[in-house]
């Protein structure tokens, strides 16, 4: 069974369990109903094939990739 940050969160929120944990910003809601500490954040580094030509991308490129936005490269604006 996979899960992910909201079923977690979403656990803790409903008692389900005592401890849950986020991969993620917590939404303002979430924040207004849980008792949370921050105890660690990661750095995320972005590799590719030394064949591929690209250079540099922005933050929001990124995040459409992972998102499904952007599928095939050709569709990153230049």
């Amino acid at each position: 069974m996979e899960t992910d940050s909201t079923d977690g969160l979403t656990q803790a929120m409903s008692g389900a369990c005592d401890l849950g944990m986020s991969s993620r910003d917590l939404k303002d809601y979430e924040q207004e109903l849980l008792d949370y500490q921050i105890i660690a954040q990661d750095e995320i580094a972005v590799v590719v094939h030394e064949d591929n030509p690209m250079q540099d991308i922005t933050l929001d490129a990124l995040k459409q990739i992972y998102t499904g936005e952007i599928c095939t490269w050709n569709q990153l604006n230049p």
